[in-house]
Formats: structure tokens, C-alpha cells, sequence
């Protein structure tokens, strides 16, 4: 039987990023947040981030490669304080354009069990960057990787969402019972653009075009 999920976290987080960062999938529809269209009900309310220019692009160059990125290889911070309990970094990351379906969906990851029942799972890392090993205690803030475009990431960027549950989805085996169930998140203390406008948030779940980062507290 699925575990009930929170409608939201009790756990105090922060972007797990450090810089300005922009939300490209985020929100409770989908068109505003792919997520949400696909059978991943661990996954309904995940975020993807990205680094940006002023433009709105993803590279400082015409040509995408992981080399040009603004995302790639920056770090990844954890939420909130916790425990590592499970985390990858073996997989090779992928060309831009060219997702590796062959490997697990979310590719290089670490999970954090934050309290009983809220879990943040922080995914596509760049292979071998992973800082921390299984049981590690980490705070909020502490680096646990980097921004990656491992698994089936079309372009460097993180994936993060919350989850009741300290069990990895595998949506290849039809049959799972998908026990895991998405929390939504909401950030402390962040300045977020939104149409142009930045204004701080004292809690922020962000939706699709909004433009992130941690404020000075």
C-alpha cells in the first residue's frame, strides 16, 4: 500500500544550487512541468534547474557541448540537513541532444533522507563527482556533486524532487508498484524573478520561467 504523502515538506530547504539559477520545468500542469505528464507519481512535483545567460541560453556557444555549458560540472548542494543513503556517480554523461536510454532514467544521483518521510533525490551529476558516501551526515549547503547530464538528460541540468519514500522508481519494470509518492516542495528564502519582477520569497515553490537563487539571510 503507498505511503501517504504530505502536501508539502515540514523540513526547512534551500535551492540545492548555489548562484541564479533558472526553473525551465517546474509547476502543478503540464505545461508547465513535463513532470507531470508522465506516469511518475514520485515525480509530480519535480523541478528541472538550469544555468542561463541573459539570453536564455544554455551555452556560451552556438555549438552545445557539455564544455560549453553554463550548468555543467557547477556544484550541487543539499537542501536541507540529513543522511545520505543511497547515491551514483558511475555513469558516463551524455552528449547534449543525445540521451543515454540505456542506463537508468535519472542517471548519476544522491538521495537524502531528510525525516521520516521526506527524501531529496538529486539527479543527473556529472560522473565522479559525487562528494559524499553512503551514512554521511551533511548539512545545508554542503556540495554533494556536480551538475551533470548523465541518464536520460537531454542537456546538463539538475533534476531534484522530494519523495516520501527512501525507494528508488524503476519505470522499466511495469509491474512496481511505484510506492513512492512526491512531496511539493517549497524554498526558504528565496529571491525569484518572475515576468521581470524580482521580489524575495519567504517560501517558494517555483513554477516554469522562474529565475532562482538563495538569498543573503
Amino acid at each position: 500500500m503507498p505511503l501517504q504523502a504530505p502536501l508539502r515538506n515540514e523540513t526547512e530547504l534551500h535551492l540545492p544550487f548555489t548562484g541564479e539559477w533558472l526553473c525551465f520545468w517546474g509547476g502543478d500542469t503540464g505545461r508547465l512541468n513535463y513532470h507531470r505528464l508522465h506516469n511518475a507519481p514520485d515525480q509530480r512535483f519535480a523541478f528541472d534547474f538550469v544555468k542561463v545567460d541573459g539570453s536564455g541560453s544554455f551555452y556560451r556557444e552556438d555549438f552545445p557541448a557539455n564544455a560549453n555549458s553554463y550548468s555543467f560540472g557547477s556544484p550541487i548542494v543539499s537542501p536541507a540537513p540529513g543522511l545520505v543513503i543511497d547515491a551514483m556517480d558511475e555513469l558516463p554523461d551524455g552528449e547534449p541532444g543525445m540521451p543515454n536510454e540505456t542506463v537508468r532514467a535519472i542517471g548519476n544521483y544522491v538521495l537524502i533522507r531528510h525525516k521520516e518521510g521526506e527524501y531529496s533525490v538529486l539527479a543527473h551529476l556529472q560522473q565522479g563527482s559525487v562528494r559524499v558516501a553512503l551514512a554521511q551526515s551533511v548539512n545545508t549547503g554542503d556540495v554533494i556533486g556536480a551538475c551533470g547530464n548523465s541518464g536520460h538528460s537531454t542537456d546538463p541540468y539538475l533534476h531534484y524532487h522530494l519523495q516520501n519514500s527512501g525507494r528508488l522508481q524503476h519505470y522499466e519494470d511495469e509491474s512496481e508498484l511505484y510506492p513512492a509518492r512526491g512531496i511539493k516542495p517549497y524554498f526558504t528564502d528565496v529571491l525569484r524573478e518572475r515576468r521581470g519582477i524580482l521580489k524575495p520569497a519567504k517560501s517558494c515553490s517555483p513554477i516554469k520561467g522562474d529565475i532562482l537563487q538563495q538569498a543573503e539571510i
